[in-house]
């Protein structure tokens, strides 16, 4: 059965062209589609104005995905549309994986410094069963519940490892990032993900 993938990305990457390099790699490479692993249909590289509308069509671009992979480039970390897909896909049951694009040369020749690491400002606390989750973010240097995705700030999740419970845990401490140029995400995107 194959495999969707959702990519979740700042637009400035994409207008700089780093968020389409990974995309064109992944519809041109035979390696990743030999894997077995497509892009989700609804590659979202729009600037929706308000976080209600973007957060619908994230929602349906994530709708039956089985992975999400997160293009990092300098302001990714801070973007509440880019928060809201990953902490969606967690609470989706999506696995999460983190991508540096900042060592690609954008649209005018030039590479950029490396982005701060979304996952380090977005945290989770599982309940001492393991079977309970509550999703967090860090909002001026303080943890608060993350609030975006319903009223309901907990919800059901797969047990948890035995000593993951009852911990709180900034999501960089799950979820594996890496570098495109430096860990040659042109020859290794398909076992990433």
């Amino acid at each position: 059965m194959a495999k969707r993938v959702f990519f979740s990305f700042h637009y400035q990457d994409a207008l700089d062209f780093r968020a389409s390099v990974v995309r064109n790699h992944w519809l041109n490479n035979p390696e990743s589609q030999a894997a077995g692993f497509f892009e989700a249909p609804a590659w979202t590289a729009t600037e929706p104005q308000d976080l209600a509308r973007a957060k619908q069509l994230s929602d349906q671009a994530l709708a039956g995905t089985s992975s999400t992979c997160v293009l990092i480039g300098t302001q990714t970390y801070q973007q509440p549309q880019v928060r809201y897909e990953i902490m969606r896909s967690i609470k989706n049951g999506n696995p999460v994986s983190g991508i540096h694009i900042n060592s690609l040369k954008g649209r005018n020749g030039n590479t950029k410094s490396r982005g701060k690491n979304p996952f380090k400002y977005l945290g989770i606390e599982f309940s001492g069963s393991g079977y309970r989750a509550m999703l967090w973010e860090l909002i001026d240097d303080r943890w608060q519940r993350y609030n975006e995705l319903d009223r309901s700030f907990s919800y059901i999740c797969q047990r948890v490892k035995p000593e993951q419970r009852g911990k709180f845990l900034e999501l960089a401490a799950l979820v594996p990032v890496r570098d495109w140029m430096v860990n040659a995400g042109y020859k290794n995107l398909a076992k990433w993900l």
